[in-house]
């Protein structure tokens, strides 16, 4: 994630500082998601040692109450500081991948089919977007909630913190695993995008002639085994 956040900025150098802000406040509100643990925490040992007074009870509601405020605040800043800026990225993609289009040989373009083109100027721009403004903060809440909750458990007891980090190898392993699979099915997912988009524009396009024709039930029937295929 943090090597294609880093690539998409050297497309938009501008957004470093909205990025850095952004993650800022998706960390501050990730701490104060985690922070009503403790306070359950304290109340279930206090309720157990049998010290759980009113006035306890009463501050350990408050603080409860004020992580929820103070996380709702923040995930408000970042969604205000994060939209604005995954939406000019996109712009900023799509009219540089416009320009170069424009530059290229009349040979690419029949090479390519209008469905291929129209999968990378539309489509993957709106799945850019959506890393931009979906996985990236799920990223950072990934992150922080592995560094926040072994120290957690070290306050509680130190072996909870062994058996935490002791699981740490074996879920970097199946990350990297993982990732070679998303990789794979995302390639499968654009060229059989690219293929739909291009029966779309084939059938609608061709609707006149199907039905002067008589020939829209074969096609339907093509343009649904397409779609069967990409489902």
């Amino acid at each position: 994630m943090i090597k294609l956040i880093h690539q998409l900025l050297q497309w938009a150098p501008e957004l470093k500082g909205k990025f850095f802000l952004a993650a800022v406040f998706k960390v501050i509100e990730t701490m104060f998601m985690g922070a009503p643990y403790v306070f359950i925490f304290l109340t279930l040992n206090d309720l157990f040692a049998g010290s759980l007074s009113i006035k306890k009870v009463v501050f350990y509601t408050s603080g409860m109450a004020f992580c929820f405020l103070f996380q709702g605040i923040f995930s408000y800043l970042f969604s205000r500081t994060v939209w604005p800026a995954a939406n000019y990225m996109v712009k900023k993609l799509r009219i540089l991948v416009g320009e170069h289009l424009r530059k290229l040989s009349m040979g690419y373009f029949s090479e390519k089919t209008t469905g291929s083109l129209h999968t990378l100027v539309a489509d993957e721009m709106a799945l850019i977007q959506a890393i931009i403004y979906r996985a990236f903060p799920d990223f950072i809440v990934a992150v922080t909630f592995a560094v926040l909750t072994p120290l957690f458990l070290l306050f509680i007891d130190w072996r909870l913190t062994l058996v935490t980090v002791a699981a740490f190898p074996a879920a970097v392993l199946f990350l990297l695993w993982q990732k070679n699979v998303l990789a794979q099915g995302l390639k499968k997912r654009s060229d059989s995008l690219a293929v739909l988009n291009s029966e779309i524009i084939e059938y609608i396009h061709g609707m006149e002639v199907l039905k002067a024709f008589r020939q829209t039930g074969q096609q339907f029937t093509k343009f649904n085994t397409t779609l069967e295929k990409f489902r």
